[in-house]
Formats: structure tokens, C-alpha cells, sequence
């Protein structure tokens, strides 16, 4: 995947997600083209998903900070997860350009085998700090209002385009 090192980190250091084999992981659950096919075929995910999700790069880019703010804030002011983030080798720097990274290739247009292995890479660090999926789920809420709200303001501004002069505030 675009961005990771030798390891598969999109960050330079130590790391406790790489201690163990990707090829391992994805091996074991099966993870081939053809099951990738298969998961983007069971949630519906088409081409033309891909080209709206690739779309939205320039939210991430504009907006990069305050996704990366409302995806740590929440982990750094609740003990629970906190306790999370104590454990890991990586300090907030490293952390937000984790994230940032994450949120790019994302956006990034490419679904691939190495996107899918990436995200299971993802997985297995998760699993190992013991991060519960209702803590991730909850983070990614946080985004998606972010997101939204940006297309939103998008969608407003291209109807208030498309209106006379005389309607514009």
C-alpha cells in the first residue's frame, strides 16, 4: 500500500502491529481477490462507490486536522481508552500521522489486495491493544459528521450557484 514502510506501518518506529506476519493473517481468514470480491460484493460496494469514496479526497485534505482531532479526541479524554493509547509504543505525533495517513488511503482510489491487507494489518493492531470495535465504530461516527457536514456545505453552495443573484444572501 502507498505510504507504509517495509513493515507495512504508515509510520516509522516502533510498533506493536508488526510483530507478527501480515501474509499470516490474511492466509489464515482467506483473504484472496476473490474473497475481496466477494466482501465488496456482499456490503455493495460497486465501482461507482469507489469513484465517490476516491471523490472525497478533497474533504480529507481540506479537513485532515479536525478528522484526525475527532478521531483522537475521544480516545485521549476517556480513561477507558486512554488506557488503550498508554499502552502503545507511539506518542500523539506519531498517532495523528497514523491517522492521517489512514484517512488518505481511504481516499486513495485503490481497493485492492494490498488496501484489504492493510485494513486486516489494522485489525490485528487493534485486537492486540484490546481496543473493543464499539470504541472504533464510535470514532468513525465522529468522522462521518465531519464529512457530511462538508458535503452539505458543498451541496449549498453549488444550489446557491445555480441561483439568480437576487437570491443569494
Amino acid at each position: 500500500m502507498k505510504g507504509t514502510d517495509s513493515r507495512g506501518s504508515l509510520v516509522a518506529g516502533e510498533s506493536i502491529g508488526t510483530a507478527y506476519d501480515t501474509e499470516e493473517i490474511v492466509d489464515a481468514i482467506g483473504l484472496d481477490r476473490a474473497e475481496i470480491e466477494w466482501r465488496k460484493g456482499f456490503v455493495g460496494f460497486t465501482p461507482e462507490d469507489e469513484s465517490r469514496v476516491a471523490g472525497l479526497e478533497g474533504v480529507v485534505e481540506a479537513r485532515e486536522d479536525e478528522l484526525i482531532d475527532a478521531f483522537l479526541e475521544p480516545i485521549y479524554t476517556t480513561s477507558e481508552t486512554r488506557e488503550i493509547t498508554d499502552r502503545s509504543p507511539r506518542d500523539d505525533d506519531a498517532l495523528r500521522a497514523i491517522v492521517g495517513g489512514y484517512l488518505r488511503s481511504l481516499t486513495d482510489g485503490e481497493y485492492d489486495q494490498s488496501y484489504c491487507e492493510h485494513r486486516t494489518r489494522i485489525g490485528r493492531l487493534h485486537n492486540r491493544l484490546e481496543m473493543p470495535l464499539h470504541y472504533f465504530t464510535g470514532m468513525f461516527g465522529n468522522l462521518t459528521n465531519i464529512v457530511a457536514a462538508e458535503l452539505m456545505d458543498g451541496l449549498a453552495d453549488s444550489i446557491k450557484a445555480e441561483l439568480p443573484e437576487e437570491h443569494h444572501e
